[in-house]
């Protein structure tokens, strides 16, 4: 597949597979229902079609292999390879600066990166790079993980408290062996009473790291838990 069929491939899929990837909406036109597909998504990112398409493209090239952003992987850098030696303060510093590479690669702010990432997340947990059928993980078949939190379990940026949970959530996946993009289940446990607080749909990639994308259920209901 060339990379003008993947692109369109790309923005055509975001646009058929609803929110939870599962349903299927066949277009009539597939060159005007692209054309839609660019003007709603770079619309609802706060984007334009330009910079949509442009960051669209780079993130096929980046996950085809054809193209790699100047920049360190998450698990190269010193703040999170040890984020127990440095306070919150510097590891969102860190985080920040990170990011901020990351959204340059794409050509776009910063403040767009996590929902440009989410959505196209979706279609690359297709098979659409590997030149198969789309295909996408049901509740059934996600791969489990399970993290255990102390004072992060009581609430934070990210689920469960910060950025150093979210750096346990990036490393317990790829201790696991989960693929980058593909929805995995993280079942949150705080260590002192062996208490579930929270069972969750979380994703990462190696550059930004892993973020939550649902919550399944809450079990704890009286842990102060955002």
């Amino acid at each position: 597949m060339t990379n003008f069929y993947k692109l369109a491939s790309v923005i055509l899929l975001v646009g058929i597979f609803s929110a939870n990837g599962k349903q299927i909406i066949e277009p009539t036109n597939p060159i005007s229902q692209i054309e839609s597909n660019i003007a709603n998504n770079s619309r609802s990112l706060g984007l334009s079609e330009k910079a949509y398409k442009y960051a669209t493209d780079q993130f096929m090239r980046l996950n085809s292999g054809s193209s790699v952003p100047d920049m360190e992987l998450i698990s190269e850098v010193p703040e999170f390879i040890s984020p127990e030696d440095y306070s919150e303060k510097e590891l969102n510093k860190a985080m920040n600066e990170q990011k901020t590479k990351f959204a340059n690669y794409f050509g776009i702010p910063v403040s767009k990166l996590d929902p440009f990432v989410a959505q196209m997340s979706v279609v690359f947990d297709s098979d659409l790079f590997s030149g198969g059928a789309t295909t996408f993980d049901t509740g059934e078949d996600m791969e489990t993980i399970t993290i255990f939190c102390e004072e992060a379990c009581s609430g934070g940026k990210t689920s469960g408290g910060g950025i150093a949970l979210g750096l346990s959530v990036y490393q317990g996946a790829l201790n696991a062996g989960i693929s980058q993009y593909t929805d995995f289940q993280v079942e949150f446990v705080k260590e002192s009473t062996n208490d579930k607080v929270s069972t969750e749909v979380w994703r990462y990639n190696n550059f930004s790291g892993a973020w939550r994308e649902s919550v399944i259920s809450k079990p704890c209901p009286t842990c102060s838990y955002n």
